[in-house]
């Protein structure tokens, strides 16, 4: 408990020095930061063009909003099948909201299995977002 409260209050202000915070919980803070970085730079190198990211203050989550001919759903499904667990946008909503949109948690450590997750997640993307063309 002592050290989520710390790793909290470090967030807050990086500089502060909490008395009877261990290093560590600076150190597990520094890492979650990482990995924010390193999956935020993963999705815009491997997901569709037109692909944005919005980064909430405090956290360690991602909102993907993703072109609008993906339906997130359907990427969820599509992905659950090669274990791959993301947060379509609808769940977030009771309205018909969202639908092209993901919450990916970074509270993970990064990891070479993370990248390639990443990497297959935007192969289906990237798959949904081909828009075939006209018949003639």
């Amino acid at each position: 408990m002592l050290a989520s409260l710390c790793v909290y209050l470090v967030s807050l202000t990086p500089d502060l020095n909490v008395v009877g915070c261990e290093c560590g919980a600076r150190a597990r803070l520094v890492r979650r930061r990482q990995a924010v970085e390193k999956l935020a730079a993963a999705i815009v190198r491997e997901f569709p063009v037109g692909t944005r990211i919005s980064r909430p203050q405090g956290g360690f989550v991602l909102w993907i909003e993703l072109p609008s001919e993906v339906d997130s759903v359907q990427l969820y499904e599509d992905a659950l099948k090669s274990h791959i667990n993301t947060a379509p946008g609808t769940l977030f909503t009771s309205r018909p909201l969202y639908r092209q949109c993901l919450r990916m948690n970074c509270g993970i450590p990064w990891s070479d299995e993370v990248a390639d997750a990443l990497t297959l997640l935007g192969q289906l993307a990237h798959q949904q977002s081909i828009v075939p063309a006209a018949s003639v």
